[in-house]
């Protein structure tokens, strides 16, 4: 059965404030909240907590001097590869206007990462505090096509990260199990290659199923949210996608406009109304990870955190 939000709140003792569309949100700390959580919510694994998190996380500025990058559409490849063109495209690649680590002070506890070697070097396409803990999806991968790529790319997050990163269990972890063996960090996965290959990383198909709605109308949007949230997903965890993804013929159509003004603005209220309807839960079958363009409008992280509140 579903674990209510408000059995959470009864644990917590906290106080409350009205949002603008009325609904009631838990007063946290966004920079903190996990450190906030009542006992009970941070003894479930995460896969049952709710998490804000941001969808192509490094896309806050770009290099108008470099090549469109490798996930752009064919056709805007084709047509719009230059300086003016990248203009154009800027305002709708731009999928963030904070950068990473004022995302992580604002809440965020997931980023969508997208990674590429260029000449020998790794680069995150599109470009930590002290946290209780993190998930790190790398769910695109580009000129990375041999183990040994990966396996170079898994050294350089054990190098970096060192104890703080969780390898891959049979179970997901609670935050008072990483909190207790000094632990904050699990990295994703999706590349081709066998799981036993990159043994320090999740494995995204397995672990983090993240259903794409790809549409520029809300209601299906909607829709898509609606089917995600029915999903159990017990021992894994599963990401609601509250992203518009406009396709080339949508910003030829649109060449004045942006990504958050056309898709962004709109869908994120649209999401957080959704949120707050029907008094979505935490748990088995509720919120987990959710991810959104532009993270810091219509109060997106003050309604995903509060759900465990």
């Amino acid at each position: 059965s579903r674990r209510s939000s408000s059995r959470a709140s009864e644990a917590a003792g906290a106080t409350a404030a009205a949002a603008p569309d009325g609904a009631v949100v838990p007063n946290f700390d966004p920079a903190n909240w996990m450190s906030q959580l009542p006992p009970a919510v941070a003894a479930m694994p995460l896969c049952q907590l709710a998490l804000p998190g941001s969808h192509d996380s490094f896309a806050s500025s770009f290099d108008l001097n470099r090549s469109l990058g490798p996930d752009s559409p064919e056709l805007l490849l084709a047509l719009l590869n230059n300086r003016l063109g990248r203009r154009l495209v800027l305002r709708w690649s731009k999928t963030q206007s904070l950068s990473l680590l004022r995302q992580l002070e604002s809440g965020i506890r997931y980023l969508d990462l997208r990674v590429a070697l260029i000449k020998g070097q790794f680069y995150l396409l599109h470009s930590l505090v002290a946290i209780s803990a993190v998930l790190l999806d790398f769910n695109h991968f580009y000129s990375m096509d041999s183990l040994s790529d990966m396996r170079a790319f898994q050294q350089l997050l054990i190098s970096k990260l060192g104890r703080r990163l969780s390898p891959p269990a049979s179970e997901v972890p609670s935050l008072a199990q990483l909190r207790s063996q000094n632990q904050s960090v699990l990295a994703f996965q999706a590349s081709q290659f066998d799981r036993s290959e990159l043994p320090a990383l999740w494995e995204s198909g397995t672990w983090m199923p993240s259903p794409w709605p790809n549409t520029t109308d809300i209601g299906e949007m909607v829709a898509a949210l609606d089917r995600t949230y029915s999903m159990p997903h017990g021992n894994h965890f599963l990401v609601l996608q509250a992203v518009l993804t406009p396709d080339a013929g949508f910003i030829l159509r649109h060449p004045l406009s942006s990504l958050r003004n056309s898709l962004s603005l709109p869908g994120n209220r649209a999401f957080v109304s959704w949120l707050r309807q029907g008094k979505k839960a935490l748990g088995c079958q509720g919120v987990n990870v959710a991810i959104t363009d532009f993270v810091e409008d219509s109060d997106f992280v003050q309604a995903v955190a509060g759900l465990n509140f």
